[in-house]
């Protein structure tokens, strides 16, 4: 009697399992490796084949048991393998900058801020969370939508000042916000002229004749800057926050002239702390493209 006990099979309590561990294997390395972008793609397709069909539910799960987590796809701007290579080497001749030649620098951006903002959020499913590579994040490019744009540049001394770009932008008007508001930003700052690092992205508009010229007229030194590079750039983290205040107000602004009145009033908010914060940060952008071998990175 007790043999027999002891060869009886010992039953499983509950449903039986939907999808076998082969089947999970299988899913799990095509989300891992791309075939599918989601847990709901990955169910529909796995249903067609499998006896009982599965939902998405049961497709996480499998997934996170194989060691898989679901996360946000965060925005990121687009990055050829040239310009990856271009950033790799910029990092690398920049690494050994002390705090001393970054606080010289002045950083200037343009940014277009919207009346409405909207997360759009995308997921993926990722075995290394904090790695950014094609599948974990969203490229974007710049201007789309409505709203204002806006220069503006801060240092490690605060923020210098903002201006509204009414049209469109030429180099000629570029030279001309550049001769009222840099140099007027440096007045502010109370910095030297010939002491200042002025940093610009490559615009056409900033590389033009017009703008060298005025560069040279003025000894104004310009840094060397890497293509598709706004992580490497800390006034995005500005332009991030201003955009978070005007997404988080209660109402939206009426029209274009009290949204560039919002903006002003939190851009005169932000402290020297904060920017130095941010320009203190520079050493850890380089390392971190230099981690990436210039491709993306958290900043």
């Amino acid at each position: 009697m007790q043999r027999h006990a002891r060869e009886r099979q010992k039953v499983v309590a509950g449903r039986p399992k939907k999808l076998s561990l082969r089947d999970e294997k299988v899913i799990s390395r095509n989300v891992a490796t791309g075939v599918f972008e989601t847990a709901a793609e990955a169910a529909r397709h796995a249903s067609k084949f499998l006896p009982t069909p599965v939902s998405r539910q049961t497709v996480s799960r499998a997934l996170r048991r194989w060691g898989l987590s679901s996360v946000k796809r965060k925005k990121m701007h687009a990055i050829s393998s040239r310009n990856k290579k271009i950033r790799f080497k910029w990092a690398k001749d920049h690494r050994h900058w002390t705090s001393y030649d970054w606080n010289r620098v002045v950083w200037s951006d343009e940014s277009k801020i919207r009346r409405f903002n909207s997360d759009g959020l995308r997921w993926s499913w990722t075995r290394a969370p904090g790695v950014l590579n094609e599948r974990s994040i969203t490229q974007t490019e710049k201007y789309g939508g409505g709203g204002i744009v806006v220069w503006g540049c801060i240092s490690k001394y605060g923020v210098g000042r903002i201006c509204q770009i009414v049209g469109n932008m030429d180099a000629t008007l570029y030279v001309q916000i550049l001769s009222d508001q840099l140099l007027g930003s440096l007045d502010q700052l109370n910095l030297d002229v010939g002491e200042v690092i002025f940093q610009q992205d490559n615009d056409s508009k900033h590389v033009s004749k017009l703008a060298r010229k005025f560069f040279s007229s003025k000894d104004i030194h310009v840094l060397d800057w890497p293509p598709q590079s706004p992580d490497l750039n800390p006034i995005e983290n500005v332009w991030a926050h201003l955009k978070k205040k005007v997404a988080r107000r209660p109402l939206p602004a009426r029209g274009m002239t009290e949204l560039w009145e919002i903006v002003q009033r939190e851009w005169a908010k932000l402290t020297v702390d904060y920017c130095n914060s941010l320009v203190e940060s520079m050493p850890s952008r380089v390392k971190a493209v230099i981690r990436a071998k210039g491709g993306w990175t958290k900043y």
